[in-house]
C-alpha cells in the first residue's frame, strides 16, 4: 500500500488534487478488503483415533461432540483402518480467549541447507 501512494505521489507532472484522490482511493481499498472483523475466529485442530468405523459420516460428529463435551465446528475422517476397526479424525474446535497458539510438538527431521 505504502509502494502505491509512493508510486503515485512520485508521479511527474502532477496535479495535487490527483495526488490527494489516488492515496485517499487506496486507503479507503485498504480499509475496505482488510477489515479484521471479517476473519474468522481462530481454532484448534484435534486429531482423534476412534475405536470403531461408522456407517454413517454424522455419527462421526456425534462420537467426538460426546467425547469433548461440546460439538466441533468440522469433522475430516483421515484415514479408516479396516484390520483394526478404527477411524482416525481431525476435529477443528473454536480457541478458548487468550488460549496461547498451538505448539507444533512433533520431531521433525534436520534440515541442513548446503
Amino acid at each position: 500500500m505504502s509502494l502505491v501512494i509512493a508510486l503515485c505521489t512520485g508521479l511527474p507532472h502532477r496535479d495535487n488534487w490527483l495526488v490527494i484522490t489516488a492515496g485517499a482511493v487506496v486507503l479507503v481499498a485498504f480499509l475496505l478488503v482488510d477489515d479484521p472483523r471479517a476473519y474468522e475466529p481462530p481454532t484448534r485442530t484435534v486429531k482423534l483415533t476412534l475405536d470403531r468405523i461408522y456407517d454413517d459420516p454424522s455419527l462421526i460428529s456425534q462420537d467426538v461432540a460426546f467425547r469433548f463435551g461440546r460439538a466441533p465446528l468440522s469433522v475430516e475422517v483421515d484415514e479408516v483402518d479396516y484390520v483394526r476397526e478404527t477411524t482416525r479424525v481431525s476435529a477443528r474446535y473454536p480457541a478458548a480467549p487468550g488460549e496461547p497458539a498451538a505448539q507444533d510438538t512433533e520431531p521433525r527431521e534436520p534440515v541442513t541447507v548446503v
